[in-house]
């Protein structure tokens, strides 16, 4: 476990040490370049020291003009997904009523049966007035599923 814990301390102690080198480039008399960390020897030698980039902590200040345009863009945001949701949640209520109403618009009304007498005594079917209720039904349902959607 030591051993471990030494190791990665060094490596990290390494590392601190590689980020404040200095960088050098060299251009060689043939175009080629090359870059290292050793001061390069002889003058005649096409080197220059390279700057250092700036460490950042990745935290950037911005203004405060920036700051209210982002606040607003992300308020405005959170409306537009706060209406969708009530919208989405208005939808699937009118659609679980539409379906409650098709469930409870199978049994027919008065005036919905037309009696017939026949050979075989009366009886009573179902007339036109029925199957417009059914199909307004029908229709209502598909449009509160296609709006849940």
């Amino acid at each position: 476990m030591r051993v471990i814990v030494c190791v990665l301390l060094s490596l990290q102690l390494g590392l601190a040490f590689a980020q404040g080198g200095k960088v050098y480039k060299i251009t060689n008399p043939d175009g080629s370049v090359s870059y290292t960390d050793q001061p390069p020897v002889g003058k005649g030698t096409g080197a220059r020291e390279l700057p250092v980039a700036p460490a950042t902590s990745g935290i950037q200040v911005i203004d405060p003009g920036k700051a209210q345009e982002v606040n607003a863009r992300v308020k405005a945001s959170n409306e537009a997904k706060e209406k969708r949701d009530i919208e989405e949640q208005r939808a699937r209520a009118r659609l679980r009523e539409a379906e409650k109403a098709r469930e409870e618009g199978v049994e027919p009304l008065e005036g919905e049966r037309t009696g017939i007498v026949g050979k075989k005594g009366a009886r009573t079917r179902l007339n036109e007035d029925y199957d417009e209720r059914q199909r307004k039904l029908e229709e209502d349902l598909e449009k509160a599923r296609k709006a849940a959607e």
